[in-house]
């Protein structure tokens, strides 16, 4: 195989990151020397590079250069390596300044999209930082708003006791605020990486419904009864979210109170927002 002049500093600890990097070898827009364990380079010392800075934003070295480039430039130069266009147009300062914020949402919150234990080494965790954290969970409210929103005014208007805009981010807001003083009660620590993780089960949730509706929207235009399907279907998405809360409550090491606390907020609203 041919001596890589580049390589992909990846984070081998987050899947989000890995499931991405392996597709730029799947497509050939890198070879498979040419990805690296960001947690390796940092162990053996092989390149000079800020190691803060790459612990955040994914960084690729040009062997032969020594030049660094870092986070959403990184991503366009190995996608310029088959598609000089993106890149080229990926330079253009107000598309780079807008990618550029997108990936540091994500980046810096990749740990609360795809949580995983860190303890073993901490090298994986990226830097705290409270304005992209809060940027996070506040878009997941209007995500959520949106297509929860959509689900109960099409499929569920008929057992709203009532109805009105932004009716489904108040509910995520009280959601958030209730876990908050439980989570203070039970004297746990970092609250907002926990609302972040409130925050992806709920987009879990919410876009589960959005796909549902479509599915059974388009069963509905067959002719099939979907009316049934519609309330079992918001069941089952409740459930999954169950689920992924505990499971991710056991990643961070919280209390599994936390859980009942989340599952007693919806059984607390429910009888409010439906008749029942």
């Amino acid at each position: 195989m041919k001596t890589a002049t580049q390589y992909l500093l990846y984070d081998e600890d987050c899947s989000l990151c890995r499931w991405y990097t392996r597709q730029f070898i799947r497509f050939n827009f890198l070879k498979s020397n040419e990805l690296i364990s960001y947690n390796q380079v940092i162990r053996e010392k092989s390149y000079a590079l800020d190691e803060e800075r790459a612990k955040n934003e994914i960084a690729l070295v040009n062997k032969e250069t020594k030049e660094v480039t870092y986070g959403i430039n990184s991503l366009l130069t190995v996608l310029g390596n088959r598609w000089k266009l993106v890149e080229v147009i990926g330079a253009w300062k107000p598309v780079n300044f807008l990618l550029e914020m997108l990936y540091k949402l994500v980046s810096f919150n990749r740990k609360v999209i795809a949580p995983v234990d860190c303890n073993k080494s901490g090298l994986c965790v990226p830097t705290y930082n409270r304005f992209w954290r809060i940027t996070f969970i506040l878009l997941s409210a209007f995500i959520v708003n949106f297509f929860v929103g959509n689900y109960f005014q099409t499929a569920l208007s008929d057992h709203l006791r009532a109805y009105f805009p932004f009716m489904d981010m108040l509910l995520f807001s009280g959601q958030i605020l209730f876990q908050w003083m439980l989570f203070r009660l039970f004297k746990e620590h970092d609250f907002l990486t926990y609302a972040g993780q409130i925050a992806v089960i709920s987009i879990i949730g919410a876009v589960t419904l959005g796909v549902m509706q479509l599915g059974l929207g388009l069963m509905a235009s067959w002719g099939f009864d979907v009316e049934l399907l519609y309330k079992a279907g918001y069941g089952i998405v409740i459930g999954i979210m169950l689920l992924e809360h505990t499971r991710r409550i056991k990643i961070l090491g919280h209390t599994k109170w936390l859980t009942v606390t989340w599952m007693l907020y919806r059984m607390l609203i429910y009888p409010i927002v439906f008749e029942l």
